[in-house]
C-alpha cells in the first residue's frame, strides 16, 4: 500500500463507479494537499470536480456516519461546509483495491475560497462555532483518548532518551521543555459525561475557507464526542494567539458573535483548555513516536518538522491566564441568534 496514489484512468472510473458518479473520457484526480489524517485529492468529472481523502489507517464507517449528520445538522443551522457523498450502498468509505492503494477512501463536494485572514474574521467565526454549539447534540460513546489523556512523565522520559542515544537533533530541545509539558499535563482531564456533545473538534484556520458568502468549515473527520468549553478556549488559542502575543481585541469580538450566535459556553478557568493542553502534548509526543520508528520512514522528514514547530509554538499557563482575562472582559450575550 502506498500513501500517495498513483492519479491513473483506472481510478478515476473505480471512484465514479463506487460513488455512482459519472466518469468521462477527461476525468483526472490530483493531489492538491497533504493533512493529519490522508492526502488530498481533487477529482475531476465531466459533471464537476470532488475533493477525495485518502487516509493513512483505517477508519471507522459508524463514526463517519455520525459525522456526516452532524455535518448535516450543522448546515441545516447555517454553518456552511462541502457535502458528503455516499457510495452505491450507501455507506460514506469505501476501500480501493490493492492495485489503486488499498486504503480506504471518502468523497466530499469540492470547494473553492481563499485562506481565511484570521484577525478580520472574528465575528464571522464566532457566529460559526455558536451555530455548532447551539446543537448540543448529545453523544453516547467516550471523548477520544487524545483530547483527554496524555504520556505520564516516564513515558516523556523514555522518548527524549531515545531521541538522544539515537542523536537526534531534537532531542535537546524537547528536553528542556519537559517542564512547561509537565504543567500543562496537570490541566488535563476527563470531560464529565454530562458535559459531552458532538463537536468538531479541529476549528484551527487551516480547515476555513472564505468567499463571497461568509465562512466554510472543512474538515469534519475529527468529529465526536466532546466539550463545548474545551473547543470554545482551543479555538481562540489556534485563532488568537501567536507566539506570546494575544490578539484580544479580535478574540472578544469572537466571543461576542459565539454567545449572539446561540453559544451556551463560557470559559470558566485554566481546565478550560485541557483540550488545547492535551492536544499539543499528544501531537509532539506521535511525532516524536514517528520519527523513532524504524518502519516509519517515509514519514520521517515531515513528522521533525511538524515537532519542531509544535515544540516552537507549545502553550503555557500564563498564556491561558491572560486569554481568561480578555474572556472575562467580554459581556456573555443571552437571546440566541442575531
Amino acid at each position: 500500500m502506498t500513501d500517495l496514489l498513483e492519479p491513473k484512468p483506472e481510478l478515476v472510473e473505480f471512484l465514479a463507479a463506487a460513488f455512482g458518479l459519472h466518469p468521462c473520457s477527461g476525468g483526472d484526480i490530483r493531489p492538491v494537499a497533504r493533512g493529519a489524517m490522508g492526502q488530498i485529492y481533487r477529482l475531476t468529472l465531466g459533471e464537476g470536480d470532488y475533493a477525495v481523502k485518502h487516509f493513512y489507517w483505517d477508519m471507522d464507517e459508524n463514526a463517519a456516519r455520525n459525522e456526516g449528520n452532524f455535518r448535516d445538522a450543522a448546515v441545516a443551522a447555517g454553518v456552511r461546509a462541502p457535502a458528503n457523498f455516499t457510495t452505491v450502498d450507501g455507506r460514506y468509505l469505501c476501500r480501493l483495491p490493492d492495485s489503486l492503494g488499498g486504503r480506504m477512501a471518502r468523497l466530499y463536494g469540492w470547494v473553492d475560497g481563499d485562506p481565511v485572514d484570521v484577525r478580520r474574521s472574528a465575528s464571522a467565526l464566532g457566529d460559526l462555532l455558536g451555530r455548532l454549539h447551539s446543537l448540543s447534540l448529545p453523544v453516547t460513546g467516550p471523548v477520544h483518548p487524545w483530547y483527554e489523556v496524555v504520556p505520564v512523565e516516564e513515558e516523556w522520559a523514555e522518548i527524549v532518551r531515545a531521541a538522544l542515544d539515537a542523536r537526534l537533533s531534537w532531542a535537546d530541545p524537547l528536553r528542556r521543555r519537559l517542564p512547561v509539558i509537565s504543567e500543562l499535563a496537570e490541566l488535563v482531564s476527563p470531560v464529565s459525561e454530562e458535559e459531552r456533545i458532538i463537536c468538531h473538534l479541529d476549528v484551527q484556520p487551516m480547515n476555513v475557507l472564505s468567499d463571497d458568502h461568509g465562512l466554510l468549515l472543512l474538515d469534519w473527520d475529527d468529529a465526536g464526542a466532546g466539550s463545548a468549553e474545551r473547543e470554545l478556549a482551543s479555538t481562540l488559542m489556534r485563532w488568537y494567539v501567536a507566539g506570546s502575543m494575544i490578539h484580544g481585541e479580535e478574540a472578544a469580538r469572537m466571543l461576542d458573535a459565539y454567545h449572539a450566535a446561540g453559544g451556551r459556553v463560557s470559559l470558566t478557568g485554566e481546565r478550560s483548555f485541557a483540550m488545547n493542553a492535551a492536544t499539543h502534548l499528544n501531537y509532539i509526543a506521535a511525532q516524536a513516536r514517528l520519527i523513532l520508528d524504524d518502519q516509519a520512514a517515509a514519514h520521517r522528514q515531515e513528522a521533525e518538522r511538524q515537532l519542531r514547530d509544535a515544540l516552537t509554538h507549545l502553550p503555557t499557563r500564563e498564556l491561558y491566564r491572560k486569554l481568561l482575562d480578555v474572556a472575562a472582559t467580554t459581556p456573555r450575550r443571552t437571546g440566541g441568534r442575531r
